[in-house]
């Protein structure tokens, strides 16, 4: 009986050391099963991040080039501006040169036109002083 006793004893400390090591494994399988799930989800953030980089990146140089393409326009619009304006300066120069040019005909015309009709006169008189001399 003591010897079979002895036996159950055994017998129990091994069932017990059994049922330790299986809960041991249990535990350490669900430690590692959420630490490989952690990593998973760890790794599909990373994912997400690196693609949410990228088209943050793609937008930014599309803003970018978008920014320099409405710049360059800008500076040819800004040359044409500035090209049209020396155009027109130069054509209201080369109008105000014509019309003073053209005063100064008129004004030669008219001068010569008053000596003329004082020439006349002085014929004129001249003819009747010696008409009455």
């Amino acid at each position: 009986a003591e010897q079979r006793s002895k036996d159950e004893a055994e017998a129990a400390a091994k069932l017990k050391k059994q049922q330790e090591a299986e809960r041991l494994a249990a535990e350490r399988a669900r430690i590692e099963a959420e630490a490989a799930a952690k990593l998973k989800e760890q790794q599909a953030l990373e994912r997400m991040a690196a693609k949410q980089k990228a088209r943050d990146e793609a937008e930014a140089a599309a803003k970018l080039k978008i920014q320099q393409e409405a710049e360059r326009l800008a500076a040819e619009q800004r040359a044409r501006d500035k090209a049209e304006a020396a155009a027109k300066l130069k054509t209201q120069q080369e109008a105000e040169r014509l019309v003073a040019k053209q005063r100064e005909r008129d004004e030669a015309a008219a001068t010569l036109k008053k000596q003329q009709e004082l020439e006349r006169l002085a014929a004129e008189q001249w003819a009747r002083d010696e008409a009455e001399s």
